[in-house]
């Protein structure tokens, strides 16, 4: 990326834009894997029989990137307004309202209610050992995707993509001028 930047404000009017644009690709990046690991674990794990998918589940993550004062930062969150609830999906069979704001925890930590009965369904006689009722954490698999040198690989990627000069070393990532 080449630059005729002369002051600092110059130098940060080019260089931030770029930083978010490389930060975006990174949280893209692990919406995506979070997307393959909703799958895989939650949804291959085993086939509904009272209800059939409707896989809004696994969409309902949303990434947001901005600017503040001399910082970009990124995130990737559960947003679970992108879920409706209707008939038996994402709401409580009990009494019908809507649980898409608990069904993350419900399906990472097991805890799916026992219907008719206090406690949890992984605990109950009548469901126990069924997968719907068992931890799903796609949380943790995600975390461990990310390792402790994958995050790094992926901000290099993004500000590679970007255009971005850098050197790497071990305390810190410094920019390099072309």
């Amino acid at each position: 990326m080449a630059s005729d930047a002369r002051n600092d404000a110059q130098v940060k009017a080019t260089l931030m834009p770029a930083l978010k644009r490389a930060v975006d690709y990174v949280v893209k990046q692990i919406l995506a894997e979070n997307e393959k690991l909703i799958q895989q674990i939650v949804y291959d794990g085993y086939t509904p029989v009272e209800y059939d998918r409707t896989d809004q589940f696994k969409k309902a993550w949303d990434t947001n990137t901005h600017i503040t004062g001399d910082m970009v930062t990124g995130e990737m969150a559960y947003d679970p307004d992108k879920m409706t609830a209707y008939g038996n999906h994402h709401a409580s069979i009990v009494d019908g309202q809507p649980i898409q704001e608990y069904l993350a925890d419900i399906i990472y930590e097991g805890l799916a209610g026992a219907i008719y009965q206090e406690g949890y369904a992984k605990n109950s006689k009548r469901f126990k050992g069924q997968a719907w009722t068992k931890k799903r954490n796609v949380w943790n698999a995600l975390i461990k995707w990310l390792g402790p040198d994958k995050m790094r690989k992926l901000f290099e990627d993004g500000m590679r993509k970007q255009g971005l000069n850098f050197t790497r070393h071990k305390s810190a990532i410094f920019f390099v001028k072309d």
